[in-house]
């Protein structure tokens, strides 16, 4: 337990939103052009700080 409550405490904080729309357009039909946006937001960062290197079974290197 005191290995997760560690792991834990050194994770960041995420905010993630995610907007879909169309450009032009009221409303969505399935011939139109999709956007999909999503922003993520580190709360507890201050500007000059950012995330750093991921690494995972899909990308076994370090990357940005």
């Amino acid at each position: 337990m005191n290995d997760v409550e560690a792991l834990i405490r050194v994770l960041p904080v995420v905010n993630v939103t995610a907007r879909a729309y169309t450009e032009g357009e009221m409303e969505m039909t399935m011939s139109d052009a999709i956007t999909l946006e999503f922003t993520i937001k580190y709360p507890n960062f201050s500007e000059k700080e950012f995330p750093g290197y991921a690494h995972s079974e899909r990308f076994p290197f370090l990357k940005k």
